[in-house]
Protein backbone atom coordinates (compact mmCIF):
# COMPACT_ATOMS: atom_id res chain seq x y z
CA UNK A 1 0.00 0.00 0.00
CA UNK A 2 1.24 3.52 -1.27
CA UNK A 3 -0.21 6.81 -1.73
CA UNK A 4 -0.12 6.42 -5.55
CA UNK A 5 -2.39 3.48 -5.39
CA UNK A 6 -4.99 5.91 -3.80
CA UNK A 7 -4.42 9.31 -4.97
CA UNK A 8 -4.61 8.79 -8.58
CA UNK A 9 -7.54 7.60 -10.87
CA UNK A 10 -8.71 4.14 -10.41
CA UNK A 11 -10.51 1.38 -10.75
CA UNK A 12 -11.50 -0.66 -7.59
CA UNK A 13 -13.05 -3.97 -6.94
CA UNK A 14 -13.82 -5.39 -3.63
CA UNK A 15 -11.93 -8.15 -3.40
CA UNK A 16 -14.97 -10.32 -1.82
CA UNK A 17 -16.99 -11.62 -5.41
CA UNK A 18 -20.27 -13.14 -4.60
CA UNK A 19 -21.60 -14.07 -8.19
CA UNK A 20 -19.36 -11.48 -10.37
CA UNK A 21 -16.80 -9.39 -10.71
CA UNK A 22 -17.83 -5.72 -10.10
CA UNK A 23 -15.12 -2.56 -10.76
CA UNK A 24 -16.34 0.90 -10.31
CA UNK A 25 -13.92 4.49 -11.54
CA UNK A 26 -12.69 6.75 -8.67
CA UNK A 27 -11.80 10.06 -9.78
CA UNK A 28 -12.29 11.45 -6.57
CA UNK A 29 -9.08 9.89 -5.07
CA UNK A 30 -10.57 8.06 -2.23
CA UNK A 31 -8.80 5.98 0.11
CA UNK A 32 -9.93 2.35 1.17
CA UNK A 33 -9.39 -0.25 3.09
CA UNK A 34 -7.68 -3.39 2.43
CA UNK A 35 -11.01 -5.32 1.30
CA UNK A 36 -10.44 -2.63 -1.87
CA UNK A 37 -8.55 -3.57 -4.52
CA UNK A 38 -6.71 -0.88 -6.43
CA UNK A 39 -6.31 -1.17 -9.96
CA UNK A 40 -4.04 2.42 -11.18
CA UNK A 41 -2.44 2.34 -14.62
CA UNK A 42 1.23 1.56 -14.79
CA UNK A 43 1.63 4.84 -16.02
CA UNK A 44 0.35 6.93 -12.93
CA UNK A 45 3.12 5.43 -10.59
CA UNK A 46 6.62 7.04 -12.44
CA UNK A 47 6.77 9.37 -9.01
CA UNK A 48 5.96 6.53 -6.67
CA UNK A 49 9.19 5.60 -4.27
CA UNK A 50 7.57 2.49 -3.12
CA UNK A 51 9.97 -0.46 -3.86
CA UNK A 52 7.03 -2.32 -5.36
CA UNK A 53 6.19 0.07 -7.88
CA UNK A 54 9.37 0.84 -9.22
CA UNK A 55 10.28 -2.82 -9.81
CA UNK A 56 7.54 -2.67 -11.93
CA UNK A 57 8.56 0.30 -13.75
CA UNK A 58 11.78 -1.30 -14.33
CA UNK A 59 10.15 -4.67 -16.15
CA UNK A 60 7.40 -2.84 -18.31
CA UNK A 61 6.81 -0.64 -20.98
CA UNK A 62 4.98 1.34 -19.24
CA UNK A 63 4.76 4.27 -22.21
CA UNK A 64 2.10 1.86 -23.60
CA UNK A 65 -0.52 2.46 -20.53
CA UNK A 66 -1.03 5.53 -21.35
CA UNK A 67 -3.34 5.09 -24.25
CA UNK A 68 -5.51 3.37 -22.64
CA UNK A 69 -8.27 4.75 -20.93
CA UNK A 70 -10.14 3.70 -18.10
CA UNK A 71 -13.43 3.48 -19.82
CA UNK A 72 -12.32 0.99 -21.60
CA UNK A 73 -10.54 -0.77 -18.82
CA UNK A 74 -13.89 -0.66 -17.08
CA UNK A 75 -15.83 -1.74 -19.95
CA UNK A 76 -13.81 -4.74 -20.41
CA UNK A 77 -13.87 -5.78 -16.45
CA UNK A 78 -17.44 -5.50 -15.96
CA UNK A 79 -18.31 -7.96 -19.29
CA UNK A 80 -19.43 -10.98 -19.13
CA UNK A 81 -16.04 -12.30 -20.99
CA UNK A 82 -13.90 -11.18 -18.10
CA UNK A 83 -16.07 -12.51 -15.53
CA UNK A 84 -16.83 -16.35 -17.27
CA UNK A 85 -12.90 -16.21 -17.20
CA UNK A 86 -12.26 -15.23 -13.71
CA UNK A 87 -15.12 -17.96 -12.55
CA UNK A 88 -13.50 -20.57 -14.87
CA UNK A 89 -9.72 -20.52 -14.91
CA UNK A 90 -9.03 -17.97 -11.76
CA UNK A 91 -10.99 -18.48 -9.36
CA UNK A 92 -10.62 -20.25 -6.16
CA UNK A 93 -12.63 -19.13 -3.80
CA UNK A 94 -14.81 -16.20 -2.75
CA UNK A 95 -11.95 -13.52 -3.36
CA UNK A 96 -10.50 -11.09 -6.14
CA UNK A 97 -6.57 -11.01 -5.28
CA UNK A 98 -4.31 -9.03 -7.01
CA UNK A 99 -2.91 -11.71 -8.63
CA UNK A 100 -5.90 -12.55 -10.45
CA UNK A 101 -6.16 -9.01 -11.95
CA UNK A 102 -2.60 -9.38 -13.50
CA UNK A 103 -3.99 -12.88 -14.78
CA UNK A 104 -7.13 -11.41 -16.72
CA UNK A 105 -6.86 -11.58 -20.87
CA UNK A 106 -7.36 -7.56 -21.23
CA UNK A 107 -7.15 -6.98 -25.54
CA UNK A 108 -4.10 -4.84 -26.68
CA UNK A 109 -4.86 -2.21 -29.28
CA UNK A 110 -2.68 -1.38 -31.66
CA UNK A 111 -3.08 2.29 -31.78
CA UNK A 112 -1.72 3.04 -34.82
CA UNK A 113 -4.58 0.79 -37.07
CA UNK A 114 -7.75 2.98 -37.07
CA UNK A 115 -9.79 0.14 -36.46
CA UNK A 116 -8.77 -0.96 -33.10
CA UNK A 117 -8.58 2.40 -31.92
CA UNK A 118 -12.76 3.09 -33.20
CA UNK A 119 -12.90 -0.27 -30.95
CA UNK A 120 -11.34 1.58 -28.47
CA UNK A 121 -12.75 4.61 -28.45
CA UNK A 122 -16.50 3.01 -28.96
CA UNK A 123 -16.13 1.07 -25.46
CA UNK A 124 -15.22 4.32 -23.82
CA UNK A 125 -17.96 6.32 -25.61
CA UNK A 126 -20.78 3.67 -24.50
CA UNK A 127 -19.17 3.33 -20.94
CA UNK A 128 -19.50 7.06 -20.39
CA UNK A 129 -23.24 6.27 -21.43
CA UNK A 130 -23.59 4.04 -18.66
CA UNK A 131 -21.63 6.04 -16.25
CA UNK A 132 -24.07 8.75 -17.01
CA UNK A 133 -27.00 6.41 -17.20
CA UNK A 134 -26.67 5.72 -13.83
CA UNK A 135 -26.10 8.88 -11.89
CA UNK A 136 -29.73 9.64 -13.45
CA UNK A 137 -31.30 6.90 -11.81
CA UNK A 138 -29.63 8.00 -8.64
CA UNK A 139 -31.55 10.87 -8.63
CA UNK A 140 -34.61 10.03 -10.45
CA UNK A 141 -37.71 9.58 -8.00
CA UNK A 142 -40.46 9.09 -10.63
CA UNK A 143 -40.80 5.27 -11.48
CA UNK A 144 -41.55 5.48 -15.37
CA UNK A 145 -38.72 8.13 -15.78
CA UNK A 146 -36.46 4.65 -13.56
CA UNK A 147 -37.97 1.77 -16.02
CA UNK A 148 -36.65 4.14 -18.83
CA UNK A 149 -33.32 4.44 -17.60
CA UNK A 150 -33.49 0.85 -16.48
CA UNK A 151 -34.26 -0.14 -19.87
CA UNK A 152 -31.82 1.78 -21.61
CA UNK A 153 -28.92 0.81 -18.93
CA UNK A 154 -29.49 -2.58 -20.21
CA UNK A 155 -29.46 -1.57 -23.56
CA UNK A 156 -26.20 -0.24 -23.27
CA UNK A 157 -24.59 -2.76 -21.37
CA UNK A 158 -25.70 -5.84 -24.21
CA UNK A 159 -24.00 -3.13 -26.57
CA UNK A 160 -20.74 -2.75 -24.48
CA UNK A 161 -20.96 -6.55 -24.36
CA UNK A 162 -21.38 -7.02 -28.00
CA UNK A 163 -18.22 -4.58 -28.09
CA UNK A 164 -16.06 -6.74 -26.23
CA UNK A 165 -17.47 -9.87 -27.56
CA UNK A 166 -15.99 -8.93 -30.70
CA UNK A 167 -12.73 -7.83 -29.84
CA UNK A 168 -12.31 -11.18 -27.90
CA UNK A 169 -13.55 -12.40 -32.17
CA UNK A 170 -15.88 -14.85 -30.31
CA UNK A 171 -18.28 -16.76 -32.39
CA UNK A 172 -21.65 -17.11 -31.75
CA UNK A 173 -21.08 -20.29 -29.90
CA UNK A 174 -18.63 -19.13 -27.90
CA UNK A 175 -20.90 -16.32 -26.74
CA UNK A 176 -23.95 -18.36 -25.46
CA UNK A 177 -20.89 -20.66 -23.50
CA UNK A 178 -19.72 -17.05 -21.95
CA UNK A 179 -23.57 -16.11 -21.37
CA UNK A 180 -24.46 -19.54 -19.36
Amino acid sequence: MFKELFENDKLICINVVKDRLRFAFDNEKYYNSHTVLNCVRIDKLINASHVSAKKILNNVDWKISQNYDYFYLLGILNSFVINWYFVNFLSESLHFYPNDAKGLPIPKIDFTKPAEKKKHDEIVKHVETMLELNKELQKSKLPAEQEQLKQRITYTDKKIDALVYELYGLTEEEIKVVEG
